[in-house]
């Protein structure tokens, strides 16, 4: 049943985006947005990610998912962009699948121009496992991506391969350390 109400989701445009404001800790200023998907169930209400991405991934939707997360973020930010925040950064979650499809970075590129979105303003998150998976390749796709003006983060580091030793030969631009490591 969930399944079908992702599908039927997807045509309702029940997907929705809310924005995380990322904070310069010593100027309290907004530094860019991180953009997170919820879905507003008609009879559910609202679900956070934990309760429907797992099955977008089981179900290969979470590429059309991730898709339509970035296509909303790009017109929104960029809005906020051409509105006189030209220093705003937007970052957005990608899945494994999306960054191990062999057109990943052709693909991302043409979404986030399509939207006139600029390339120096976008950061993705990926979770170290997806670089893990397939470390050349990945590293090959990061460059590529960083030299066209990309940011990239690690997404909840630590909770995979946890080795700083890979690092160095990736252009990260971001490390988001997994919360176990930071809690009292």
């Amino acid at each position: 049943n969930l399944e079908r109400d992702l599908r039927l989701a997807l045509e309702r445009d029940e997907l929705k985006v809310y924005y995380q404001p990322q904070v310069c800790s010593t100027t309290d200023r907004i530094l860019g947005l991180e953009a997170l998907v919820r879905w507003q169930h008609p009879e559910r209400g609202l679900l956070y990610p934990r309760d429907f991405l797992p099955l977008a991934e089981e179900t290969r939707l979470i590429g059309l998912v991730s898709e339509r997360v970035l296509d909303q973020a790009c017109q929104d930010v960029g809005k906020w962009i051409r509105a006189g925040h030209p220093d705003l950064r937007l970052a957005v979650n990608l899945s494994p699948a999306q960054v191990e499809h062999p057109r990943f970075v052709e693909t991302l590129m043409q979404r986030v121009d399509a939207h006139r979105f600029p390339a120096r303003n976008l950061e993705i998150e990926i979770t170290e496992n997806v670089i893990m998976s397939d470390l050349e390749q990945i590293s090959q796709k990061l460059r590529e991506l960083a030299t066209l003006g990309v940011r990239i983060a690690i997404d909840d580091f630590g909770t995979g391969y946890s080795s700083l030793n890979y690092l160095h030969r990736l252009p990260i631009h971001t490390l988001k350390v997994d919360q176990s490591f930071v809690k009292a």
